[in-house]
């Protein structure tokens, strides 16, 4: 009447032991307890005493003026670098011909969509004459269609908002071209030749370092490297660290007892 099965894992056992994996309620409490201390000696002793030396190395530079000072002795003496990225990063967007392009592409549009504004605004008055002169004409009686005021409602409606929007742009696009002709001289000068530029800074022109000076300042940025150096290995041993954290897993040896 009743067939009896047999489980699989009985009539056909797997090749590793089936209770393998488990392990005693002790050993977990060990290994909760291990990884607890592992991550607290990790991020909340280890790491951040090393980060807190990179903070404190940062705070020093900072309180010196360096490298800030440093470039100032080195490019003091030619134009800054930050200022060479600059005149790269206008060259590359086109420069002043570009934002010239920009400003006539900018009117142009302005001036299509004002005309075609004018236009629609235009045909709304005129089929508004229109329906009150044919009004007049042939009456209440005559003319029972719903007045022109009524009929295109929505459409004046959103004339009025698209005319204050343009109204907007249009003063947007004056202060813009406002700032764009105040500062034309400058951009013009930074799409140009690095001669140019060197030419009207000042401070650009390069003057000579005693040998003293000169010394001091190669030391000075031997230094500079050297700290460089040493956080970016800071940084190096805290991503191994963490990664060796991650795989440090003793819950997966296996058990045997």
């Amino acid at each position: 009447m009743v067939k009896y099965l047999v489980p699989t894992e009985i009539t056909t056992p797997p090749r590793a032991p089936l209770f393998k994996s488990l392990i005693p309620y002790a050993v977990r409490q060990s290994i909760a307890l291990y990884n607890e201390r592992k991550n607290t000696l990790i991020n909340r002793e280890i790491i951040p005493e090393w980060e807190a030396i990179t903070s404190q190395d940062h705070a020093l530079l900072l309180e010196l003026g360096l490298p800030g000072s440093l470039q100032a002795v080195e490019v003091s003496l030619g134009l800054p670098p930050s200022l060479l990225v600059h005149m790269e990063d206008v060259k590359a967007k086109g420069g002043i011909s570009k934002l010239k392009q920009m400003r006539a592409d900018v009117r142009n549009l302005c001036s299509s969509d004002k005309e075609i504004y004018e236009q629609a605004v235009e045909s709304l008055q005129a089929e508004s004459k229109e329906d009150e002169a044919l009004r007049k004409k042939y009456g209440t009686n005559g003319w029972t269609r719903v007045t022109s005021e009524e009929a295109a409602k929505s459409l004046r409606e959103q004339g009025d908002r698209l005319g204050q929007f343009l109204r907007q742009a249009e003063e947007s696009d004056g202060m813009v071209r406002s700032k764009l002709l105040e500062w034309e001289d400058i951009i013009t000068l930074l799409s140009g030749d690095k001669e140019n530029v060197d030419a009207f800074v000042p401070s650009a022109q390069r003057t000579k370092l005693s040998p003293e000076s000169a010394a001091a300042s190669q030391k000075v940025r031997e230094t500079l490297n050297d700290l460089s150096r040493a956080e970016a290995r800071r940084r190096r041993m805290i991503e191994d660290l963490k990664l060796r954290m991650e795989a440090d897993d003793i819950s997966i040896i296996p058990f045997d007892g």
